[in-house]
């Protein structure tokens, strides 16, 4: 097997396209290019090949991951879903992920905690912790983010005030009033407090 021809990529000046006996076999990093000195006329093996597309796979992979994190604060099953719908393989989606958790990029521990800072103010502990058992975040990390002293009543006041704004205090309104912070994730007992603010009947 030989190398026939290497062509630069025109939208991607960072990778080239590599021809065996011919025919077009892979996109390469112009790193693995470089490093293992591939030129036209190169005889090469299938072990060989095969080792520098991995070798390229996995920096193209991470180099996607890289792009994804620097645009939001993302969990570590996010960067892997993305990754994988993109058509990276898992392992190279997991050795990206990796590198980064490596590099302090991802931390799931520091993004539950940013979470549900940034999140409760509109809503409750009960969708906080759905939706980061969703973003993939362990369990421990969802109860050590979610156990800390917060103050849900005051959100769910706030949630409740604002769906309320020019609507009259009906058993209708309050009925709809309790599924929408029902909705929200806050539990029930927050849900009777917050109404009994609003509500002169606290009975159902």
């Amino acid at each position: 097997m030989k190398i026939t021809d290497l062509q630069l990529q025109k939208k991607r000046d960072t990778r080239y396209n590599v021809y065996v006996d011919g025919e077009f076999y892979a996109g390469l990093s112009d790193e693995t290019v470089a490093r293992h000195g591939l030129y036209p006329g190169r005889e090469v093996t299938a072990g060989e090949l095969e080792a520098w597309r991995q070798e390229s796979r996995d920096k193209f992979a991470f180099a996607s991951a890289v792009d994804y994190v620097a645009k939001k604060r993302c969990s570590e099953r996010e960067v892997f879903d993305n990754l994988t719908r993109k058509g990276y393989p898992p392992e190279a989606a997991a050795a990206a992920v990796a590198k980064l958790k490596d590099y302090g990029y991802l931390d799931d521990r520091a993004y539950a905690l940013c979470y549900v800072d940034e999140k409760m103010s509109d809503r409750g502990e009960l969708r906080l912790r759905a939706e980061l058992r969703q973003k993939g975040v362990e369990e421990r990390w969802i109860e050590e983010a979610l156990s800390r002293p917060l103050d849900f009543a005051a959100s769910a006041e706030g949630v409740l005030k604002k769906y309320l704004r020019g609507r009259p205090r009906t058993p209708a309104v309050k009925a709809s009033a309790f599924r929408h912070l029902a909705g929200r994730g806050f539990d029930y007992d927050l849900i009777r407090e917050a109404l009994a603010l609003f509500f002169e009947d606290e009975e159902d």
